[in-house]
């Protein structure tokens, strides 16, 4: 059996994630509680229901508890939002994410049971805003605990000089080297960089912030 999602709310967020879960060969199930959104996205993912998921018997009847994801996309109801996440977690949904707009909608949700917070705006933001100040910056991602990783691009003014000339702090650790389509083992001290080697670095998400930063 494939793996099982749930996405209720068919907003643009909701929607755009329903999609690209299906391009991936997830099972998805749509919720909204208008009919309009749920016809339009009908004939694009596995299930798509008119539901009210704030209501106990529709998350046993649609049996929730069993999916491997429940993703709660309502665009901007923060209620809605609260009372959806304790119904769930109460019908025994064990991996919750639910969308928020700000820190104080995330503290409260997490407070009554949701697993996961998506904040889209912010997390876009922060991606931009790092690209904005560094042209080294090809992508990031947080891993948890202060971690990331990090894509080091190789532009112009670091061409030419040996790997180990970038002094990273001891805390930083260089996972791979990728050309084009290629992924490679890390580069070894004395390997010349070339333009657009791109080279994933993991490591306190700060520590490697101030360092691509200041290359």
């Amino acid at each position: 059996m494939n793996t099982q999602i749930a996405v209720i709310g068919l907003g643009r967020f909701g929607e755009s994630l329903c999609l690209e879960l299906t391009e991936l060969g997830v099972e998805v199930l749509a919720i909204d509680t208008d009919p309009k959104s749920v016809n339009n996205i009908s004939s694009k993912v596995t299930q798509a229901v008119i539901a009210d998921i704030t209501n106990e018997r529709v998350s046993e009847e649609l049996n929730l508890a069993a999916y491997h994801s429940v993703i709660i996309a309502l665009s901007s109801d923060i209620g809605t939002s609260i009372l959806a996440t304790i119904v769930l977690k109460e019908a025994g949904v064990k991996n919750l994410w639910v969308k928020t707009s700000n820190d104080l909608q995330a503290k409260t949700l997490k407070k009554v049971g949701a697993d996961n917070i998506i904040n889209p705006e912010k997390t876009v933001a922060q991606r931009i805003s790092k690209q904005l100040l560094s042209s080294h910056i090809q992508d990031f991602i947080e891993i948890g605990d202060g971690l990331a990783l990090y894509e080091l691009k190789i532009c112009e003014k670091l061409v030419g000089q040996r790997f180990h000339e970038l002094k990273l702090p001891s805390n930083i650790m260089p996972l791979a080297l990728k050309q084009q389509s290629h992924l490679k083992a890390p580069p070894e001290g004395d390997y010349q960089l070339q333009l657009f080697d791109i080279i994933v670095l993991g490591g306190p998400s700060d520590i490697l912030q101030k360092l691509l930063l200041k290359l």
